[in-house]
């Protein structure tokens, strides 16, 4: 893929497209930073207990006032972060 595919308005729709099914089910995203860049933590409520637990980390990077990527992150990055893995 050209490198111009991963950047602009159509990258980002591919990626938020790519994670439309993920994005549904997230219950609850809580505000933190990773790097010094924005990113939110994300959790999905648990159909038994009615807890929220970590699902994910969505990191933004940023050039100046400019997004340059957005990445997300498995669940186990959390405990590398020192984020909680359940919320009440």
């Amino acid at each position: 893929m050209p490198r111009d595919a991963h950047c602009g308005t159509e990258a980002a729709r591919r990626f938020f497209t790519a994670i439309d099914a993920h994005r549904r089910g997230i219950a609850r995203m809580v505000p933190v930073r990773a790097n010094d860049q924005p990113a939110w933590r994300e959790y999905v409520r648990d159909p038994v207990t009615g807890g929220l637990h970590i699902v994910g980390v969505l990191v933004v990077g940023l050039a100046g006032d400019r997004i340059r990527e957005i990445t997300h992150f498995e669940a186990t990055l959390a405990s590398h972060l020192g984020l909680p893995r359940t919320l009440d």
